[in-house]
């Protein structure tokens, strides 16, 4: 039997998440020519001290945990008092395409839900339309594009409507 578990990050975990999102984030800098020197802030590039930087920042920080192998991370952040924004989802190559990302976008989902949030945010690679896609088959609404001088890439930024019950 397959055991799957997100988990909270914790210190000890950091160099090792960093690498599942090195890792993860790799497939889509190779298709879309991302570099160090074009767009060094990408996942595919991210050092341990980043991660650090950014739990310290307020970004909780969890993994995905498949038969005692790290597969999958992300962050959530708070934004604002309604809303909060997914960071650096991603699944190691060899095991996406079985619902191991869309286990992670529930959960934090899940996560602003209990925390009376409206909305949950993500930011996104606007050329990516697979994933694009994905997001808006999971429910997720395009907002807009903005282009950075920064970034070799347009950023196309999505939204999910937390429905709240009414009881």
């Amino acid at each position: 039997m397959n055991k799957l578990k997100i988990k909270k990050m914790k210190l000890m975990d950091i160099p090792f998440c960093a690498k599942v999102i090195r890792n993860g984030f790799s497939t889509v800098a190779n298709e879309f020519h991302l570099t160090v020197d074009n767009c060094k802030t990408n996942g595919a590039f991210i050092k341990s001290s980043k991660l650090l930087q950014e739990k310290s920042k307020g970004t909780e920080f969890f993994y995905l945990l498949y038969n005692m192998k790290k597969i999958g991370f992300m962050g959530i952040k708070q934004i604002d008092s309604n809303a909060y924004e997914i960071q650096k989802i991603t699944i190691l190559p060899k095991y996406r395409h079985n619902g191991f990302g869309a286990m992670l976008l529930n959960y934090a989902i899940e996560y602003a839900e209990n925390r009376n949030a409206e909305f949950i945010n993500v930011n996104i690679i606007n050329e990516n339309l697979k994933l694009k896609q994905w997001y808006l088959n999971n429910g997720f609404k395009f907002l807009y594009t903005e282009k950075f001088d920064t970034l070799p890439f347009v950023v196309g930024y999505m939204s999910y409507k937390i429905e709240k019950d009414n009881e």
